[in-house]
């Protein structure tokens, strides 16, 4: 019955169950926003180089070889800003990387 009046008052319906989990969607997108704030200001220079140097079409190696650096620490950077940023990929870090303003396209 309640769900009849909703839909004929305001045209949805909405169960509790529902609207739950939309209000923590809500409150998730909003901190997962904050979290990605503090991890960009506290990024390192070297992280900065490293960052828009993954988004080029160099392979890691070549990264390594820029930044003069083993490929070890290529692979720590690498796996310290998934970490930070929530990302699993070199796609996922080139797309955060260009979304919150760090590397221009």
């Amino acid at each position: 019955r309640d769900a009849l009046e909703a839909v004929s008052n305001k045209g949805f319906y909405y169960t509790d169950f529902i609207t739950g989990k939309l209000i923590h969607s809500l409150q998730n997108a909003h901190s997962g926003n904050h979290t990605a704030a503090v991890a960009i200001a506290e990024l390192t220079d070297r992280e900065k180089d490293f960052l828009h140097l993954v988004c080029t079409e160099l392979t890691y190696i070549d990264i390594a070889k820029e930044m003069f650096l083993s490929a070890k620490t290529i692979d720590g950077y690498r796996n310290t800003l998934f970490d930070k940023f929530g990302v699993r990929s070199r796609t996922g870090l080139a797309l955060f990387a260009v979304r919150n303003g760090l590397v221009p396209l």
